[in-house]
């Protein structure tokens, strides 16, 4: 399944339930989300294109695994921290 929830004016965090979904594309690009994001990253998901951008999500970027299906990440106008991971140059980015 996707999820697009892009430009809308959605606020608050994402509720935690949604790290049990796997979802191929996540776009909540331009809304007011906050706190974190991690929940979309990790090993075992499947996701191909995530854009978490101009929100004000706040997590550190280092402690995320990127799943190997990845193809575009867009984490632009946020509040992310920490070093970037290692997987990050293992993935086949557009």
């Amino acid at each position: 399944p996707d999820l697009y929830l892009g430009n809308n004016h959605l606020s608050g965090e994402i509720p935690k339930s949604l790290s049990k979904s796997d979802f191929n594309i996540v776009s909540l690009l331009g809304n007011n989300f906050s706190g974190d994001a991690s929940m979309f990253f990790g090993h075992n998901k499947t996701s191909v294109r995530l854009d978490l951008s101009r929100n004000s999500f706040h997590f550190d970027l280092s402690k995320v695994k990127l799943a190997k299906s990845l193809v575009s990440l867009d984490l632009s106008h946020n509040l992310v921290f920490g070093e970037l991971p290692l997987g990050l140059t293992e993935l086949r980015l557009d």
